[in-house]
């Protein structure tokens, strides 16, 4: 049997899936990231060699072969894409961008400064595949993606649509609604193979997707492909799996990390944790449990770490801001980025790779 590969649809709502889509190092590509250098943007390899010099006003990670990149500022900034070379290949032209996925990138633009701004979607030659349409617009996904459509005066329409622009599903709702979201998710074909409507939902990762049951809402739990509960809702919040473990909340408003079983492997003891990548995850840890101060002796300060499966600590790490390991390194800001600050690296056993002015 075909495994079922489905997406998130929102029937009453908010726009749920803008996802973001990352380069890996299974594509055989150079893996490139990201750097600061005064106000310019260029790009290191893993290494922390300068492979692309600083010369953007803005710049992202590369996902299939290209990255987006702004040049100017305010309401004159427009967004376009370089390959790894560093040779725009995508004329900065649009008002906003997403990463490309399954060969599309949503963007945006507008005729009026800024005004009526249309989201649509381009191949990696820039071409209009879908000419632009939508009010706003997710990353596809698996060959399908949802958009905002135009609605009546008092409604508002999401759709599931697929690689050719057409409407797979779409659900309307008064604008002015507030109160519960449902969702349910559909297969590629637009069929709702899970038909029970959730009052929260995210997307399926290594076959299941965390979800409250009816029985017991405000508690998340974890169906199956088929819509099985397989581990009962007893989290207050909870995240995909990822190499097996997902990062859930009890209710002492700790995380810890579950097995596929339901089984807890890492203790509920941190304030905040992410999913695993490349072996480690990023965790908050919490003041009353830090075991030790930070450099400035200042007891309310969280810091973060990076554990293994395990729950061993292996890189502690005092900063402004932090995120999970990408390709082998993870990005961080010793400063706030708001001041100023610009992007760190470092590799797994925390050295640092490249460092950033504070």
């Amino acid at each position: 049997m075909n495994q079922k590969i489905f997406i998130v649809i929102l029937l009453l709502g908010l726009l749920l899936s803008i996802f973001p889509a990352w380069s890996t190092s299974s594509d055989g590509m150079i893996q490139l990231f990201p750097i600061m250098s005064g106000t310019r943007w260029g790009y290191i390899n893993r290494a922390g060699k300068v492979v692309i010099m600083p010369q953007f006003d803005g710049a992202d990670y590369f996902s299939e072969g290209l990255a987006s990149i702004k040049q100017g500022a305010g309401s004159k900034a427009r967004y376009g894409y370089i390959n790894q070379t560093g040779k725009v290949v995508i004329t900065p032209r649009f008002n906003e961008v997403t990463s490309f996925s399954d060969g599309l990138a949503a963007v945006s633009v507008s005729k009026n400064q800024g005004v009526n701004t249309k989201w649509g979607y381009i191949n990696k030659n820039g071409e209009w595949v879908i000419k632009p349409r939508f009010e706003e617009a997710g990353s596809f996904l698996n060959g399908l993606a949802n958009v905002w459509l135009n609605a009546l005066k008092d409604e508002d329409e999401l759709a599931c649509i697929n690689k050719t622009g057409k409407i797979i599903l779409s659900r309307r709702f008064p604008t002015a609604m507030e109160g519960y979201k449902e969702f349910a998710y559909i297969n590629s074909k637009g069929v709702l193979d899970v038909e029970k409507k959730y009052l929260k939902a995210i997307k399926f990762s290594e076959g299941l997707a965390a979800v409250p049951t009816d029985e017991e809402y405000g508690r998340l739990g974890y169906i199956d492909m088929q819509g099985k509960v397989v581990i009962k809702p007893r989290y207050s919040d909870a995240k995909n799996f990822s190499e097996r473990l997902a990062a859930v909340c009890v209710e002492s408003n700790k995380w810890g990390y579950i097995d596929k079983t339901g089984k807890m492997v890492i203790a509920s003891r941190f304030s905040d944790a992410e999913s695993f990548s490349n072996g480690l995850a990023l965790v908050t840890i919490c003041p009353s449990d830090r075991g030790y101060s930070p450099p400035d002796d200042d007891i309310h300060m969280p810091y973060f770490a990076f554990i293994d499966k395990q729950g061993r600590t292996i890189i502690k790490l005092y900063a402004e801001q932090a995120e999970s390991f990408h390709n082998g390194l993870a990005r961080i800001w010793l400063s706030s980025r708001d001041a100023g600050g610009e992007p760190s690296y470092i590799d797994k056993t925390g050295k640092f790779v490249w460092k950033g002015k504070e």
